[in-house]
C-alpha cells in the first residue's frame, strides 16, 4: 500500500476511516490518501447519492478488494433503503472476505429474512440468492472452525434438487474435519494433556544449543540506564560537555528526550495510576528497573511544594500501584538482584544525604556499589554480603522481609541454590583469579571485531576511537600541570607523556566521569575500587596508595600500587555474585569485560539524573544513584505501591505463561498486560519476530505504550536497522511491519538509540483487512519465513559477532495465531497452510544464501519451492496447533492422538564444540532422518573418529525433490544426558522404521553433522509433553 503524502501509516488509516464515514453520510464517495488525484469510473463526487449509486460504488470497491470502503458504501445504501436484501447480502460478502465471520453470519441471516419476506412464490433468482446466502453462512461457520454447525446449515442446501459441487465438496471436508475435531478435542481433554495451550507453550521455540541447560550469564549490563516512563530519545544539542548540573559528565552529547511521549503521573486518572505495569525481559543488573522507580520518585516529588515525598495523607499513596516484572533465563541474575534489592531496602531506611554521611549507611552504599561493578570486595564488605546471603537463606520466602516481592517457590528454591554456592567457604575462584579475569579494553579485539563489520561500520568505529583519543588528550593535558610534571623528574617531554597516557587509556573511560581520573588508574592497576572516604582507614595499605595518588606523587604511588595489588590478592575477597557456577563449568573460566567507570556513567543517561556535587571518586557518583533508588524501593514498598515480581525462564515462554494464567494472575493482583516492555538484547538471540508475535499481545494498546529493544551482539553486521529486521523476520522493510504484523517503529535505530516498537493505532483489534498486507503478499512472506527458518544460510558462529537464526518451524504456527488475532481472515491462513502442506506451489521466495540476509526486490518469475523434507514436521505441527487455530485445512492431517514425542538416548555425540565449530550456546541444532543410502558413508567412519570429526551435510539435500531425507527443527536436546526428542506422527515414524532410516544431529550454521547415524528403531515413543 502506498501512502504518498500521508505522514504515517496510522494517520493514513485514521484519515481514510474519517473521510469514508463522512463521505457516506454526505453521499460523497470515500477516498484513500493513496488514490488522491485519481478519478475512477463511477467514482465521481455527486451532491447526493442514491441507494443504487452507493450499491454500485460498493460493487466497485468490492471488485478492487477495498472491502472497508465497500462496507461503508453498502451501509450507506442500507441506511437509505433498509429493505434492500441485495445490499445486505453484499455487505455480508464483504464481512466474509474481511474474516469478520460473526458479522457475516448476522448480516446474511438478515438478508435471508428480507429476501424470503419479499419473495414472490416461484422466483428463481430469489431462490438462488437465498441458496447463495445459506452457503455463505456455512462457509463462515466452516472457516470459524464450527464444522458441526456448518453441516447443519448445509443440510438445507443438500435437500434441493440440483446440489452444487461446491456444496458437496464443503460437506465432505466439513464431515472429515468435524470427525477429526471431535476426536482431537476428546483426546486433548484426556488425562494426558491437562491444557493444550500449556503444551504448545512448552514446545521448543528455538533450535537447541550445542551445550544445553547452561545460559550465558551477564551480571553487568552494557546499555544506558533508561526509565520505562521516558519519552523517545534523539540526538541532543551540544552543551559544552556539561551536564544539567554544570559539571563535566562525559564526552558525548546527552540525548534529547521527547517528553510528549513520556508517561506522567500528574496526567493519569485513578484507573491508570492503579494499573501501571512494566516488564523487563533479560533484566540483567536491573538498571532500567532502578531508573524507572527513581523516575516515579521524581514525579511524585514534583507534586509537592517542597520537592520531597508527598505527605502520608496525599491521595497518590492510595491510588498508585506500580507492577514490575523481572524476567531472566539465568537464575544467578535473580539471586544477585535479590541481594541488591535487600541492600537497597536497608539503605532506604536512611535519607539520601545520609548515604554519604552516616557510617552504617555509607557501608551499605559501598556494598551496593562494589557488588554492582567491582570484581573484588574489601573484607568488611564481603562480611556484610555474607550476612545478607545468610539472612535470605533463612527465609521461607523473600516476602518475609520484602513484602512487595512475588516469587514462586520453585524459583526461590533455585535462587537459594545459587546463594549457597556463593556462600561456600572455599569459593571456586580466588581474588587474584577474579582480578585476572577482568579486561575491558578493546585493543585485543579490535582487529577481529572490525573485520566482521561492513565498511560503513568500520568507518564509524574508527571515527569514534579517534574522537575518544582527542577527548582523552584534552583531559590528560589538563592533569599535566607544572607541579605534576615536576613529580616525574627533569627532562620529561610533556607531549610524549600525554601521548603515552592517552594510548594506555584510549580504550577505557578514564575521563567518562568528573573526579574519577585518578581512581580509573587505580582500577586499571588493581581491578578494585576506592573505598568511600569515611571507610578508607579500614584498610591503611589502600588508603596510603590513594593518598599518594591524590598528592600527585607518581614514584611513591607507583610503588604502592604494586604492593596494593598483591595486598588485595591476599586479603580482599572475590565478588562472588559475578559468577555463575553453570557457566563457569561450561567455559572453564570467567571473563569480566565491564569497565566500572563506564558502567556508573551509564546510570546517568537520563537528563533529570543530576550529578553529585564536586565528586571525588566513583563512589560519589554511585552512592547518589543508589541512594535515590533505595529511597524509591523503601517508600513505594512500605506503602504497598509496588509489586516486584521475579518470573524466570525463557522470555517468550514467560509471555505464554502470563497469557495462560491470566485469570489466576488477576486474582493475585499481578499484571497480564503492560504499559511498556523492555526486552534488552534478547532479540539478538531469538530474532525480532517473537517481539511482534509473542511480546506484542501483552503490550497495552495505549497512546504511549512501546516495546524497547537493544541490538548489542551483532550490530556491526548490518548496514542499517531495516536489514537487521528483514534478516530476522523476512518482512521487506520496517515500514512494511505496519501492514504485515501491525507493529510500528516509533523511534530508535541500529546504533544510536534503542529501537522502540508500538502498535499501529490504539483502537482494539482486529485491524481492517484493507490496512493489512494483501493475500498474495502474506503468502510470499510466510514462504520466506518458512525457508529462512528451515534452511538458514551457512555461517560461521564461532565469531564473537554473529547473527542467530534461532527459530524453529513452530514459529510459523505461533505467527498464524497472531495474524488471526490482528485481523487476517482465517480462510487466508487456512489457504496458506493448505498450500504449504500440498507442496505444489511456486513463489518468489527462495532459501537465503548469506548472513546477514538483505532483502532484494526481484522481477524474476516465481519458482518451484520444495518442502518435501519438512512435510512430516509441518503435518505434526499443524495437527498440534489445530485445537487452537481451528483452521479449515483442506489437507489430510494426522489425528492428535497419533502425534507422539520420540526419544533417542545415548547419542554418539561430538561433545567438543571445537571439533565441529560453532559457539556452544548458539541455537543451531537440527535433526536429520536419512534413508540407508544417505548415511552409509557416515556409518563407515570409525566411532573414535566420529567423536572428533564433524561430517559436512549437503544443504541441497533438504531442498531437493529427489531427496528422501526428512529434517526436523522442533527438537528437544539434552547434551548432558545425550538425549534428543522430536514430535511426529506414529504412522510417519513407523514408515521410517520399516525403511531402516537413521537419525542424527546436525548444526544448521555450518551444515555439519555432530552425531553418528543411529537407527530410528532405537527411538522410543513417549508422551507429548516434555
Amino acid at each position: 500500500m502506498t501512502t504518498h503524502n500521508c505522514s504515517s501509516y496510522a494517520e493514513l488509516t485514521e484519515r481514510r476511516r474519517g473521510l469514508s464515514a463522512q463521505s457516506v453520510m454526505s453521499g460523497v464517495p470515500s477516498r484513500q490518501c493513496a488514490d488522491a488525484g485519481r478519478v475512477r469510473p463511477g467514482d465521481v463526487a455527486k451532491p447526493k447519492m442514491s441507494a443504487d449509486d452507493l450499491k454500485a460504488l460498493g460493487n466497485v470497491h468490492y471488485r478492487e478488494k477495498r472491502f472497508g470502503d465497500a462496507v461503508r458504501a453498502y451501509r450507506g445504501a442500507i441506511d437509505l433503503s433498509p429493505g434492500n436484501g441485495v445490499c445486505r447480502s453484499n455487505l455480508a460478502a464483504c464481512y466474509f472476505e474481511m474474516g469478520r465471520y460473526d458479522d457475516c453470519i448476522e448480516e446474511t441471516r438478515r438478508a435471508l429474512d428480507i429476501i424470503r419476506g419479499a419473495m414472490p412464490s416461484g422466483r428463481d433468482e430469489d431462490a438462488k440468492l437465498c441458496d447463495k446466502n445459506r452457503l455463505r453462512i456455512a462457509k463462515a461457520l466452516y472457516f470459524k472452525g464450527n464444522f458441526s454447525e456448518c453441516l447443519s446449515e448445509l443440510s438445507v442446501l443438500l435437500s434441493t434438487e440440483a446440489v452444487q459441487k461446491e456444496v458437496l465438496d464443503l460437506r465432505s471436508s466439513a464431515l472429515e474435519l468435524a470427525r477429526r475435531q471431535a476426536q482431537d478435542e476428546s483426546f486433548a481433554e484426556s488425562a494426558r494433556i491437562d491444557n493444550h495451550r500449556r503444551l504448545l507453550n512448552g514446545l521448543p521455540r528455538y533450535r537447541p544449543h550445542r551445550i544445553t541447560n547452561v545460559y550465558e550469564f551477564y551480571p553487568v549490563g552494557h546499555d544506558d540506564a533508561t526509565s520505562a516512563m521516558s519519552g523517545a530519545f534523539s540526538d541532543g544539542t551540544p552543551v559544552g560537555n556539561d551536564d544539567p548540573n554544570g559539571l563535566r559528565l562525559r564526552q558525548s552529547v546527552p540525548p534529547r528526550e521527547d517528553t510528549r511521549s513520556a508517561m506522567w503521573l500528574s496526567k493519569m486518572d485513578a484507573s491508570q495510576l492503579g494499573n501501571l505495569s512494566f516488564f523487563f525481559g533479560g533484566v540483567g543488573d536491573a538498571r532500567h528497573v532502578f531508573t524507572t522507580l527513581m523516575d516515579v520518585q521524581r514525579q511524585m516529588k514534583a507534586m509537592t511544594r517542597d520537592g520531597e515525598w508527598p505527605a502520608s495523607d496525599h491521595p497518590i499513596w492510595s491510588e498508585l500501584r506500580v507492577s514490575v516484572v523481572l524476567n531472566d533465563i539465568a537464575i544467578p541474575t535473580f539471586a544477585r538482584n535479590l541481594i541488591m534489592l535487600y541492600a537497597l531496602w536497608e539503605l532506604g531506611a536512611y535519607t539520601i544525604e545520609q548515604a554519604t554521611a552516616v557510617p552504617d549507611a555509607v557501608e551499605l552504599a559501598a556494598l551496593i556499589h562494589n557488588v554492582y561493578v567491582s570484581v573484588t570486595l574489601p573484607p568488611y564488605l564481603y562480611d556484610r554480603l555474607m550476612a545478607i546471603i545468610d539472612r535470605l537463606l533463612s527465609l521461607s520466602s523473600p516476602q518475609d522481609v520484602l513484602p512487595f516481592v512475588r516469587i514462586s517457590s520453585e524459583c526461590w528454591d533455585s535462587v537459594k541454590e545459587t546463594l549457597r554456592f556463593w556462600r561456600s567457604d572455599s569459593f571456586v575462584l580466588t581474588t587474584k583469579e577474579m582480578c585476572m579475569s577482568q579486561n575491558w579494553t578493546m585493543a585485543d579485539f579490535d582487529p577481529v571485531m572490525m573485520g566482521l563489520c561492513n565498511q560503513d561500520v568500520q568507518n564509524q568505529m574508527n571515527a569514534s576511537m579517534e574522537l575518544q583519543k582527542r577527548f582523552l588528550t584534552q583531559q590528560v593535558e589538563q592533569l599535566m600541570t607544572p607541579d605534576m610534571l615536576a613529580q616525574f623528574g627533569g627532562g620529561i617531554d610533556k607531549g610524549a607523556l600525554v601521548q603515552q597516557m592517552v594510548d594506555k587509556f584510549a580504550n577505557t573511560s578514564v575521563a567518562a566521569l568528573d573526579g574519577c581520573a585518578l581512581e580509573s588508574a587505580f582500577i586499571r592497576e588493581t581491578k578494585s575500587l576506592w573505598p568511600p572516604t569515611l571507610l578508607a582507614q579500614r584498610d591503611p595499605v589502600v588508603a596510603a596508595a590513594i593518598k599518594a595518588m591524590k598528592q600527585h606523587n607518581p614514584d611513591r604511588a607507583g610503588k604502592l600500587l604494586n604492593s596494593v595489588r598483591q595486598h588485595i590478592y591476599r586479603t580482599w575477597k572475590p565478588n562472588v555474585t559475578l559468577v555463575s557456577r553453570e557457566f563457569l563449568e561450561l567455559a572453564g573460566r570467567c571473563r569480566f569485560d565491564h569497565d566500572p567507570v563506564a558502567i556508573v556513567a551509564q546510570l546517568y543517561n537520563v537528563a533529570w539524573m543530576k550529578s553529585p556535587e564536586k565528586p571525588e571518586s566513583l563512589f560519589d557518583w554511585s552512592a547518589k544513584f543508589f541512594a535515590m533508588a533505595a529511597s524509591s524501593v523503601r517508600q513505594l514498598g512500605s506503602r504497598n505501591c509496588i509489586v516486584y515480581e521475579f518470573l524466570p525462564g525463557d522470555m517468550n515462554h514467560a509471555y505464554g505463561t502470563i497469557a495462560i494464567e491470566s485469570e489466576s494472575r488477576r486474582s493475585l493482583g499481578l499484571p497480564v498486560a503492560f504499559d511498556r516492555i523492555f526486552v534488552s538484547n534478547v532479540p539478538d538471540y531469538t530474532g525480532i519476530l517473537p517481539v511482534f508475535v509473542e511480546t506484542a499481545p501483552l503490550l497495552k494498546r495505549t497512546a504511549n505504550s512501546f516495546i524497547n529493544c537493544t541490538v548489542l551482539l551483532n550490530t556491526g553486521l548490518f548496514r542499517d536497522y531495516g536489514e537487521c529486521v528483514y534478516s530476522a523476520a523476512a518482512i521487506p522493510s520496517i515500514q512494511d511491519c505496519e501492514r504485515y504484523i501491525g507493529m510500528k517503529l516509533q523511534s530508535g535505530s541500529l546504533w544510536k538509540f534503542d529501537p522502540r516498537w508500538g502498535h499501529v493505532g490504539k483502537s482494539p483489534l482486529p485491524y481492517d483487512v484493507g490496512d493489512l498486507a494483501s493475500q498474495d503478499e502474506l503468502f510470499e512472506w510466510v514462504v520466506r519465513l518458512v525457508l529462512m527458518i528451515a534452511v538458514p544460510p551457512e555461517r560461521d558462529a564461532r565469531t564473537p559477532m554473529r547473527e542467530n537464526y534461532p527459530m524453529n518451524l513452530s514459529y510459523v504456527f505461533r505467527t498464524f495465531e497472531r495474524l488471526i488475532a490482528i485481523g487476517y481472515p482465517r480462510h487466508w491462513i487456512a489457504t496458506i497452510l493448505t498450500r504449504l502442506l500440498e507442496n505444489r506451489f511456486s513463489a518468489m521466495a527462495q532459501p537465503p544464501l548469506q548472513s546477514p540476509n538483505p532483502y532484494r526486490a526481484s522481477n524474476a518469475k516465481p519458482a518451484r519451492v520444495v518442502l518435501d523434507c519438512f512435510l512430516k514436521e509441518l503435518r505434526a505441527l499443524a495437527t498440534l496447533w489445530q485445537p487452537v487455530l481451528r483452521l479449515a485445512v483442506n489437507y489430510p492431517l494426522p489425528e492428535l492422538a497419533n502425534i507422539h514425542r520420540y526419544v533417542l538416548r545415548d547419542i554418539e555425540y561430538i561433545d567438543c564444540p571445537e571439533a565441529s565449530g560453532g559457539c556452544p550456546t548458539s541455537p543451531v541444532m537440527g535433526v536429520l532422518f536419512e534413508p540407508p543410502s544417505s548415511s552409509k558413508r557416515s556409518s563407515s567412519v570409525p566411532s573414535f573418529l566420529r567423536m572428533f570429526t564433524g561430517e559436512p551435510v549437503d544443504r541441497d539435500l533438504v531442498t531437493s525433490t529427489s531427496s528422501r531425507v526428512h529434517a526436523f527443527t522442533v527438537v528437544h536436546f539434552d547434551s548432558a544426558l545425550k538425549e534428543l526428542a522430536v514430535w511426529l506422527s506414529r504412522d510417519d515414524f513407523a514408515e521410517m522404521k520399516v525403511n531402516r532410516y537413521t537419525v542424527r544431529l546436525f548444526q544448521a550454521d555450518g551444515w555439519t553433522a555432530v552425531s553418528s547415524p543411529q537407527p530410528v528403531s532405537d527411538m522410543v515413543e513417549s508422551d507429548l509433553t516434555l
